[in-house]
C-alpha cells in the first residue's frame, strides 16, 4: 500500500465522504458501481479515519487491513477444505497481494462469502434444514457486496442431483435479494433510481475482451456483441459443469469469468486467484502467479514500474490482458479435460469390477 494508490481509491474516498455525511450514493456520485454492502463498509471505515489527523492515510491503512482479514479468512477456508499448503499459496501470491495492498479492490469479500456460503452450507439433499437459510442468506450477501456470481444462478438451475425445489430457492431468492436491497435508495429519489439503472446494472468496463478481441477486430464486430459471446460462454459451460461437485462450480466459475470476460481490469485478474491455489494444475498455476504479476508490477495501472519504452508501450496498451487470460483459458481447458478424462476412465473401472 506505500506505493501509492490509482483510481480506485479516490473513489473509495468520495463515497467514503457521501456516506460519513449521510447521503445518497447512488444519487450523489457515479463512481459506485455495486450494492450497498461495501459503501456501508466504506463509510463505516471512513468515518473512524476522521478520527485522526491524516484521515486519507488511516482510511486507506483500515481498508487494506480489512481487505487482509478477508483474505485470511479466504486462506482459512482453503485450509480447513483442502490443505495448509494450498492455502499458503493463495495467501502469498503475487496477484492477490498486489490486488489487496496496492488496488484495495474488494472482489475478495464477496468470493469470501459465496465459499462460506457453497462449502458449509450446500445442500442438495431431499430432507431440509437449516443449511438452505444460510446458503441463500450468504449467497444474498455476496451479491449484495460485489455482484461477481450474477450468472451463478443458471450453474445451480442446471446442476445435476439437485431437487427443483431447492433449485428455486438456490437461484431466485438471492438474485431477488439483491435487486430488493436497492429499494431504500430508490424510493422518492429519481436521481438514485437513474443512478442505480445506469452506473450499476448498464455499467461496462473497458470492452477490450482479451481472449477474444483480435478475433473481434478481425470480424469487424461491435463492442456491444462482446458481452452476448461472454453470457453464450458462461451458458456453456453451466452446462459442462452440471454434474460436478458445487464447491468446484464456484471455483471452476471464477475461472470462466475472467476467461470470457468482455471486458477487464486489473483487480479481475485475483478472482480465480483461490481456483489456481486449490486445483491439482501442477506448474501452470505459478506460470499465470509469474505473468500476471509482472503486469501488476509494469501496468500503468498498476505499481508502474518501466524499464524501457517497449515495455511502457504494451503495459498501457488494450491487449497487455492476453498473456494472463490466454493462460487462465489454458488451465481451464486442461482442467476440464483432466477431470473428464479421469472420470471417464473412473466409470470404465467400475464398469470392469461390476462384471
Amino acid at each position: 500500500m506505500t506505493f501509492g494508490h490509482n483510481f480506485d481509491f479516490e473513489s473509495y474516498c468520495i463515497v467514503g465522504k457521501i456516506v460519513k455525511a449521510s447521503g445518497n450514493v447512488y444519487a450523489e456520485t457515479t463512481r459506485y458501481n455495486y450494492g450497498p454492502i461495501f459503501f456501508g463498509i466504506q463509510g463505516l471505515l471512513y468515518t473512524i479515519a476522521s478520527l485522526t489527523k491524516n484521515v486519507r492515510l488511516a482510511y486507506r491503512i483500515l481498508m487494506v487491513l480489512m481487505l487482509t482479514l478477508v483474505d485470511l479468512g479466504i486462506t482459512c477456508i482453503i485450509a480447513k477444505k483442502y490443505s495448509w499448503k494450498k492455502s499458503l499459496i493463495f495467501f502469498l501470491n503475487p496477484v492477490s497481494i498486489i490486488i489487496t495492498g496496492y488496488h484495495n479492490q474488494f472482489d475478495n469479500i464477496a468470493i469470501l462469502l459465496m465459499l462460506i456460503a457453497g462449502m458449509f452450507f450446500y445442500n442438495e439433499d431431499k430432507k431440509w434444514s437449516y443449511k438452505e437459510f444460510f446458503f441463500v442468506l450468504f449467497m444474498s450477501l455476496s451479491l449484495i457486496t460485489k455482484h461477481i456470481f450474477f450468472i451463478l444462478p443458471l450453474y445451480i438451475l442446471l446442476k445435476k442431483d439437485l431437487p427443483i425445489s431447492k433449485k428455486l430457492l438456490y437461484s431466485v431468492v438471492p438474485p431477488f435479494l439483491f435487486l430488493l436491497s436497492f429499494v431504500p435508495f430508490a424510493i422518492g429519489n429519481k436521481m438514485a433510481l437513474e443512478g442505480i439503472i445506469h452506473n450499476v446494472f448498464l455499467y461496462r468496463s473497458f470492452n477490450n475482451a482479451p481472449l477474444l478481441i483480435d478475433i473481434y477486430e478481425m470480424l469487424k464486430l461491435p463492442s456491444k456483441f462482446y458481452i452476448v459471446v461472454f453470457i453464450i460462454f458462461m451458458t456453456i459451460f453451466a452446462w459442462i459443469c452440471r454434474r460436478r461437485r458445487f464447491d468446484e462450480i464456484i471455483l471452476l466459475y471464477t475461472m470462466v469469468l475472467v476467461t470470457f470476460s468482455s471486458s477487464i481490469a486489473n483487480q479481475y485478474l485475483a478472482i480465480p486467484m483461490v481456483a489456481l491455489s486449490v486445483f491439482d494444475i501442477g506448474i501452470f498455476r505459478y506460470i499465470y502467479m509469474i505473468v500476471t504479476g509482472a503486469l501488476l508490477v509494469y501496468s500503468g495501472d498498476g505499481l508502474n514500474y518501466m524499464n524501457h519504452y517497449q515495455i511502457k508501450e504494451f503495459f498501457f496498451s488494450s491487449k497487455m490482458y492476453s498473456p494472463s487470460v490466454f493462460i487462465l483459458f489454458i488451465i481451464l481447458v486442461y482442467k476440464i479435460l483432466k477431470n473428464d478424462i479421469l472420470s471417464s476412465n473412473q466409470k470404465v473401472e467400475e464398469i470392469g469390477d461390476n462384471k
